[in-house]
Formats: C-alpha cells, structure tokens, sequence
C-alpha cells in the first residue's frame, strides 16, 4: 500500500499542503477530485482541483517513499 501527501496550488497562486498522509493508491494525473480544506475558524471548504503531477520522496525518516500529489485548484 502506498502513502501519499497532497499540495494545493490556490487560484492565487499560494500552495496548501495538508498535514496528514493517505493510505492507499494516489489519483492520476489529469483526473479531477474535490478537496476538502479544513480553516480553523472559518467553514471548511471544498474546491475542485486536477491532479498535475506525483512526485516520490525516497526518504522520509522511516525508509518508506511517500508520494507527493500536486494539484491545482480549478473554477
């Protein structure tokens, strides 16, 4: 099973990362997926974004690879 973390490009052009890993299999790129973004003190919000790329981090402290999902909000 992999694990991977996902990045948020906003329309604006700042990048969101959140703080918990997946498990299981990355979306592809190209797809579209609706993120859920979770802003202490104000309602959470879903965007739709399209998965651009996947990246692999061979390292991450503990010898197993995460993923890196990038995608970039739409609409």
């Amino acid at each position: 099973m992999s694990r991977y973390l996902c990045h948020l490009r906003r329309r604006n052009g700042q990048t969101q990362t959140e703080l918990d890993t997946h498990d299981g299999e990355p979306p592809r790129v190209g797809i579209v997926v609706n993120v859920l973004l979770l802003q202490p003190g104000v309602a959470d919000e879903t965007v739709p974004a399209r998965i651009g790329s996947l990246s692999v981090d061979p390292d991450n402290g503990d010898g197993d690879p995460i993923i890196h999902v990038h995608m970039d909000e739409i609409g």
